[in-house]
C-alpha cells in the first residue's frame, strides 16, 4: 500500500517489520517462504527507487529460500529469475539479465509441457 503510494521507504520499514514478526510468529520452514514473498516486494521497492543493487538483494534472498523448499520446477522460481533477469537488464548487465530469464524460461516450458500432457 505504502509502494503504491509512492512512500518507498515506509514501504521498507513496514517491509522489514513484516518479516521480522513472521520469523518470530511462524514456524520454520513456512515463515521463510512467507517471507519470501516480502523479499520479493523489498525487491521491487527498490527496483522502483532505482537502487538495482538492494533489489538484487532482496530477490536472491528469496530464491535462496523458494530453491531449498520448492520443487525445482515451481512457477515462483520463475517469476524470481524473470525478475532478477529484469533488475540485472536495468543495470546494463545484459549477459547475467539472460541467464536468468533463460532459467524462468525453461521452468515455464517443463510447466507447460506437463500442464499439455498431464
Amino acid at each position: 500500500m505504502k509502494a503504491e503510494q509512492g512512500d518507498y521507504q515506509q514501504a521498507i520499514r513496514f517491509y522489514e517489520k513484516t518479516i521480522s514478526i513472521e520469523e518470530k510468529s511462524i514456524p520454520l520452514p513456512l515463515s521463510s517462504l512467507v517471507n519470501t514473498y516480502n523479499y520479493n516486494n523489498m525487491s521491487g521497492v527498490y527496483a522502483k527507487l532505482h537502487d538495482y543493487t538492494n533489489a538484487i538483494v532482496y530477490s536472491e534472498k528469496s530464491l535462496t529460500i523458494k530453491q531449498q523448499i520448492l520443487p525445482a520446477n515451481h512457477h515462483d522460481l520463475a517469476v524470481t529469475y524473470n525478475r532478477i533477469g529484469l533488475t540485472h537488464e536495468n543495470m546494463n548487465d545484459y549477459s547475467k539479465a539472460h541467464a536468468s530469464y533463460k532459467l524462468a524460461i525453461e521452468i515455464a516450458q517443463v510447466k507447460k509441457f506437463k500442464k499439455k500432457f498431464a
